[in-house]
């Protein structure tokens, strides 16, 4: 802010963010040989309405404009992309893309000279302590030496003084790529809560 009270920060960044995706990509689904096979051009049309579909809500504008925000204040974004498939008896009910912001300071991976050689990620989620309890009251805590991928941690740069709130609770949800595992894991009490595999043989 300068002697007049005038703040430069918020002023630079509010005319630069219009200028950062000003407006949802047009998402294109192609064949990959011009042919007249009719089946695979019906369905690159589907994937196209399907893709266009998923980017165009309420959800994913949110997520973007948060990212660009964190994008021009720290030159780092992150949306979180989930799959969520409904099964029931072997069957596909239904199935769903999540778009998650993830502020910059909630987003850990390990730190490596390319992203492909990052062996793990991991983001902080914070919860009530009542959604914490549906999720792992019943959970038996493992010990945390068994996992290899914990001891590479440095529990002091996991913490923070929002983790210390007793309103919520705060663990880590940490992808593994070389175990293929999922771990929860509640660094304020060097817990870990859960683990499972990566779902759907994704690498």
């Amino acid at each position: 802010m300068d002697e007049n009270g005038y703040n430069l920060l918020y002023r630079n960044v509010s005319v630069r963010l219009p200028f950062i995706l000003p407006y949802i990509p047009k998402i294109t689904v192609d064949r990959a040989n011009k042919d007249s096979d009719g089946v695979a051009r019906a369905a690159s049309m589907m994937l196209e309405r399907v893709a266009n579909k998923l980017v165009d809500t309420q959800e994913f504008k949110s997520a973007l404009n948060l990212t660009k925000l964190d994008a021009e204040l720290s030159n780092f974004g992150v949306i979180w992309v989930s799959y969520n498939p409904e099964i029931t008896n072997e069957a596909l009910l239904r199935e769903d893309i999540k778009f998650e912001y993830i502020a910059h300071t909630d987003f850990l991976w390990q730190k490596s000279k390319k992203w492909s050689d990052a062996e793990w990620v991991a983001k902080r989620l914070r919860m009530t302590q009542e959604d914490f309890e549906k999720r792992f009251k019943d959970e038996e805590y493992i010990k945390t030496e068994d996992v290899d991928l914990l001891s590479k941690l440095s529990i002091s740069n996991l913490v923070d003084e929002r983790d210390l709130d007793e309103d919520t609770v705060s663990i880590y949800e940490i992808w593994d790529k070389v175990d293929k595992k999922i771990y929860f894991y509640m660094p304020e009490s060097e817990k870990l809560l859960d683990i499972i595999d990566y779902p759907y043989d994704i690498t």
